[in-house]
C-alpha cells in the first residue's frame, strides 16, 4: 500500500510541476503580446551578423538580442536565436540603401513569421516589414 501512495503522490508532484511550467512558459510570452503588433509579426532587437544581396531583397542573418513584443498567434522567439530575415531593398531606399545595413550593427525589426510552403510546411526565412538602425 505505502509503494502504492508514494508512486501516486510522486506522479502527481511531477504533472504539476510540468503543468506550471508550461503555463509560466505561455504567461511570458503573453505578457509581450500586444493588440498594436499585428498578428503573426514580431518586433526584435537584433545584430545582423552576415547580408546577402538578391536581386529586390537582402537576406539578413541575425541574432535576436530582446524581443519587444509579439503580435497574436506569433510563435515564441527566444534571445540568442539566430534568424534569417528577408528585408527588400525598397524599406531603406530613403536610407543609402545596402551603406545602411552593417554587419555588427543594433537594428529593431518588425518581423512577420515564416508562412506554410506549398508542401504544407514551414519556411524558415522571416519578412521585415520595417526596420530602424539603433547603433
Amino acid at each position: 500500500m505505502k509503494p502504492l501512495f508514494f508512486f501516486l503522490v510522486t506522479v502527481t508532484l511531477i504533472l504539476t510541476a510540468c503543468t506550471s511550467l508550461k503555463e509560466n512558459t505561455n504567461a511570458d510570452t503573453q505578457k509581450y503580446v500586444s493588440e498594436k503588433i499585428p498578428p503573426g509579426t514580431a518586433i526584435v532587437v537584433a545584430v545582423v551578423q552576415a547580408i546577402e544581396e538578391n536581386s529586390s531583397f537582402y537576406t539578413l542573418n541575425t541574432l535576436v538580442q530582446k524581443v519587444n513584443g509579439y503580435g497574436q498567434s506569433t510563435k515564441p522567439i527566444a534571445a540568442k536565436t539566430v534568424l534569417k530575415i528577408d528585408l527588400a531593398k525598397i524599406l531603406i531606399a530613403n536610407e543609402s540603401g545596402k551603406e545602411y545595413l552593417q554587419i555588427g550593427s543594433v537594428y529593431e525589426l518588425e518581423i512577420s513569421q515564416p508562412q506554410k510552403t506549398m508542401n504544407n510546411s514551414t519556411g524558415s526565412t522571416w519578412q521585415a516589414n520595417t526596420i530602424k538602425k539603433l547603433r
